[in-house]
């Protein structure tokens, strides 16, 4: 049998009063009506997406879960989930296993998303925890650890896959994790949390509504008899957690693993995935810049992306008669600004963009000479060419939706405030807090929302940034959102002129 009978597992922790099982976890079994989906899974396929029961050369049994991508630009993500209903006295740790295998795809994760009586109340993803899978055509075991608090009353378990290739998903278990119930936790691991929790209870975004004492004496007893640093991993979803319940949904705990795949360089195996930019002259006097997400502190990988958007902006410019330019960042979640904001620099303008904001003190967030850095020159990235638009005053349209999010909401806050600008699309993802990046001991990293954001004029910006027009979003044909921002752009005078 290979589905994990979980109740009695369950039913030996302390605390635990009661789960169900999660079924079917092998994939064995279809379903009655659609024989290329397997039974229990809740499944939709996505756009620009293909998933079905695979029989080919499953790792164990004669079925895999494949999930592919049939566009070479797909929009959103491809997950497959199951609920699985907990009950439990104590914050209770669980890990969910699979058995993946993938091709060029390297954002294929685990999922959890906690659930108390009505309403979700968390989620997390293997992303969050470690490195993705990596090695094409190997089969690997991926895990993420979940801790289960007594509100919850279900956890809805599962996988995604996000962008292009294929993956497959195998042998999907969830279980208790064997954490060592004798002895208090030894002097580094006691020293490890209570870092971690001083540094958030003195700087984090939302540390005058948190409970710290409590919090304390909850991580140090759930770390009951543990040794070593790397064992309370799984802790810190309790701590990112308790932020989330007090209105931060942007900080995040970043384990070594992913902490050294963000600073690795870009010909490094385990290097983290980004997207190109691009760019294109839609005609009319119009050009298209697309801005994609940005993960990695790699100096020499945000040169070349900074550098790279600056080229295209020169290409256009200089081959062109420009006189309207559309920024789209419906699809950037995020990651490192600088980069970004140093590479739509000519667009954006110089001087201060943004404002990172504590109480009384504004930090600004400005680009001068080829460079965007915080607070003040040599505390950004800089490009050695910069480029000068030859109609700076050109008027802008931003395109933004619910996937722009983070470092994707710094950049369209950054042309918030200047003339001749229109933002378009959705609202955005509502991540519009900064982060600061604290390395912990281990080479862990504590990423922290600290500030709330302002733009150029000062003018604070909480929650999911709302475009100056709203336009429903298209899944086939035309691209309203695109067609709105070249409408309005061809409305305006042409650049330089009244």
């Amino acid at each position: 049998m290979k589905y994990l009978i979980l109740a009695s597992a369950l039913l030996a922790l302390p605390g635990a009063a009661r789960s169900q099982t999660l079924h079917n976890g092998s994939f064995e079994t279809p379903q009655p009506g659609h024989r290329q989906l397997p039974a229990e899974w809740a499944i939709t396929t996505a756009p620009g997406y293909s998933i079905g029961l695979d029989s080919t050369a499953a790792p164990s049994g004669r079925r895999m879960l494949h999930l592919a991508s049939t566009t070479d630009d797909p929009k959103d993500f491809q997950p497959f989930r199951q609920s699985v209903a907990v009950q439990v006295a104590q914050p209770t740790m669980l890990r969910l296993r699979a058995t993946v295998k993938t091709t060029a795809a390297k954002n294929v994760a685990l999922l959890c998303q906690y659930w108390d009586d009505s309403k979700m109340v968390g989620s997390t993803n293997s992303l969050m925890q470690s490195a993705p899978p990596m090695g094409a055509g190997e089969w690997r075991t991926l895990e993420i650890n979940l801790l289960v608090q007594p509100a919850m009353r279900r956890v809805v378990v599962g996988g995604f896959f996000l962008g292009k290739g294929e993956a497959w998903f195998d042998d999907v278990q969830l279980s208790p994790v064997n954490t060592h119930p004798e002895g208090a936790p030894s002097a580094a691991v006691q020293a490890y949390l209570n870092q971690a929790i001083e540094l958030a209870r003195t700087r984090s975004l939302v540390r005058d509504s948190i409970d710290w004492p409590t919090a304390q004496r909850d991580m140090l007893a759930m770390a009951h008899g543990m040794q070593t640093p790397a064992e309370t991993h799984p802790l810190f979803t309790y701590l990112i957690g308790l932020l989330r319940q007090h209105g931060d949904k942007h900080s995040t705990f970043n384990p070594p693993a992913k902490v050294k795949a963000y600073q690795a360089p870009a010909t490094a195996p385990n290097a983290t995935a980004s997207a190109e930019p691009s760019a294109r002259y839609l005609g009319e006097g119009l050009a298209y810049i697309v801005v994609p997400e940005f993960g990695s502190v790699n100096i020499e990988r945000q040169q070349a992306y900074a550098n790279q958007l600056q080229a295209l902006i020169a290409k256009l410019d200089t081959e062109q008669s420009i006189t309207g330019w559309v920024v789209d960042l419906r699809e950037n979640n995020g990651g490192n600004m600088h980069p970004m904001l140093t590479g739509v620099g000519p667009l954006a303008g110089t001087g201060p963009l943004v404002y990172f904001v504590a109480g009384r003190h504004q930090v600004p967030i400005a680009y001068r000479k080829g460079e965007a850095y915080t607070g003040k020159p040599g505390n950004g990235v800089r490009v050695p060419k910069p480029y000068q638009l030859r109609q700076p005053a050109s008027p802008v349209a931003v395109l933004i939706g619910p996937r722009t999010a983070s470092s994707g909401e710094i950049t369209a806050m950054a042309f918030i405030g200047r003339p001749a600008t229109r933002l378009f699309g959705q609202p955005s993802g509502g991540f519009t807090t900064a982060n600061e990046l604290i390395p912990l001991s281990d080479g862990a990293e504590l990423n922290l929302a600290m500030y709330a954001e302002a733009d150029r004029t000062r003018r604070p910006h909480t929650g999911p940034l709302v475009p100056d027009e709203l336009v429903p979003a298209t899944l086939a044909g035309p691209d309203a959102t695109l067609q709105a921002a070249s409408a309005w752009l061809r409305q305006q005078a042409p650049a330089g002129k009244p």
